[in-house]
């Protein structure tokens, strides 16, 4: 690739160096108002998916797309953070860096994405950039099925397996306390709503396991292998 596109090295290097940081996101809201931040974002992001889906079936430059990925992703585009994080985590026409990967994640999952929390949460289970925590992988695997992540469901027996009672109820705590302090609405499915009992729409209550549900007894989600992400 380097050999047709003899610029790509420095370019790779100016894109991974860039920061995800919200410092500059707030600058911008100040000056421009976080609305108009917002909708600039999205058109970024437009722009990017519209490369990517042009990409698959003509040659171009393999960068476009992540140059406006980056752009609404460091606007706090949460859709555009997990193009971003994807890419750098499959090498997707950039260099592979997990830990960079990761943190674009935490970003989204911070906003509710449930695609960024499953990740983050796979992230604990195997140290893909952070250390393993299989208390942090419970509860962001948790929160995705609040938002809606179906596959999250059979992630989490695979972390289950290898915790205590009390490390189970920790990330419980965890989940809720996050829970507590936003107010994202709750998209999880039927099935998992019966059997975690979420009879407030958010809190404890709503993430707490069912009666006699223990760290290894899942009754509501089949065992399925992982996916690799």
């Amino acid at each position: 690739m380097s050999a047709r596109f003899p610029w790509l090295p420095f370019a790779l290097a100016a894109l991974l160096l860039a920061s995800p940081g919200q410092a500059e996101v707030a600058g911008q809201a100040e000056v421009a108002g976080q609305a108009e931040v917002a909708g600039q974002a999205e058109i970024w992001f437009e722009k990017g998916h519209e490369l990517a889906a042009r990409s698959k079936s003509q040659a171009g430059d393999p960068l476009e797309r992540l140059r406006w990925y980056l752009k609404a992703a460091r606007a706090g585009h949460p859709r555009a953070q997990v193009q971003l994080a994807l890419a750098l985590q499959r090498g997707d026409g950039i260099e592979r860096d997990a830990s960079r990967s990761t943190e674009w994640f935490r970003k989204a999952a911070e906003q509710g994405n449930p695609k960024a929390m499953l990740e983050l949460g796979i992230a604990y289970r195997d140290g893909i950039g952070v250390p393993v925590d299989l208390q942090r992988a419970l509860m962001w695997l948790r929160l995705a099925q609040l938002r809606g992540s179906g596959i999250a469901g059979f992630v989490v027996p695979s972390v289950r397996r290898g915790m205590s009672l009390e490390q189970v109820q920790e990330a419980q705590r965890l989940s809720a306390a996050w829970f507590d302090e936003r107010n994202f609405e709750v998209k999880s499915s039927p099935r998992f709503r019966a059997t975690n009992r979420p009879d407030m729409r958010f809190g404890a209550k709503a993430l707490a396991p069912a009666a006699g549900e223990g760290p290894t007894d899942e009754p509501d989600e089949s065992a399925a292998p992982t996916p690799s992400g």
